[in-house]
């Protein structure tokens, strides 16, 4: 699992793929991040890395970088993303254990003059087909005062900050309504979570895996302020219930499956 904490090591990547280049070689995965805010008024944005930042092969996986997302009309970007995936292919594939996961890392900041919500949803296609899939997952962050006049992130009503889904369906939540947090001060933070679930060990999911896994971020975040958050879902073969989740370090306790 050394693979997962291995973002920022793109210097040892082998291959580097990007925007709109040809690519020759181990194809990366399809893998795509649609966001959706609220008052930008243009719907669901879909952004993959064909079209947005690089992409480094990292051993089993693939790092997907890019500097800076901005959004219609300059109301909000994403900032320092960062996602490690790897769709279970390499490795021996479900035979060898080979787990298909997402980490993502990324700051968002809100530019308008309003509370929005944003909804950021992070989907990988798999490559091999797990029943009775067995997962792990996690989520931490920061939201930072950058206005001088608090800055708060929250869960939409009813519903989690994160969600875990398989093939569209949610199996796991983290930071459940009615989850808030704030920071008080100019240039301010305070820590979002930790919250895990299957650590030391992978828990079952219920589901099986057919075609994709997915992570779900929903929050709202004042004007002006910036939050920043680091996911991780996985999903593994039951023969492969290994602790793979417990280099993060986080101490959170389980939670309930959404609906």
């Amino acid at each position: 699992m050394a693979k997962l904490c291995k973002l920022t090591a793109l210097a040892a990547a082998a291959i580097t793929l990007t925007a709109g280049s040809a690519f020759a070689g181990p194809t990366p995965p399809p893998m795509w991040l649609n966001v959706d805010v609220s008052g930008d008024n243009a719907g669901m944005q879909q952004y993959d890395w064909t079209n947005v930042g690089q992409i480094n092969q990292n051993g089993d996986g693939w790092d997907w970088v890019a500097p800076t997302i901005v959004g219609p009309g300059d109301l909000w970007s994403i900032d320092e993303w960062n996602c490690y995936m790897a769709d279970g292919t390499s490795g021996g594939g479900v035979a060898g254990g080979t787990a298909v996961t997402l980490n993502a890392n990324f700051v968002v900041t809100n530019n308008s003059a309003n509370t929005e919500t944003f909804t950021l949803v992070m989907t990988l296609n798999s490559g091999v087909v797990i029943a009775d899939a067995l997962m792990a997952g996690s989520v931490v962050g920061t939201v930072t005062d950058l206005t001088f006049d608090d800055a708060t992130v929250a869960a939409v009503g009813g519903s989690s900050i994160y969600k875990g889904q398989i093939d569209g369906t949610t199996v796991q939540t983290l930071l459940d309504d009615p989850f808030s947090q704030n920071a008080g001060g100019a240039l301010q933070s305070s820590a979002v979570g930790p919250e895990d679930f299957g650590t030391p060990n992978h828990i079952a999911s219920g589901e099986d895996l057919d075609t994709s896994i997915s992570i779900v971020l929903e929050f709202t975040l004042t004007a002006g302020d910036s939050a920043s958050f680091s996911a991780v879902f996985e999903v593994i073969p039951a023969p492969a219930a290994l602790p793979l989740l417990a280099g993060f370090g986080l101490l959170g306790r389980r939670r309930r499956r959404g609906n």
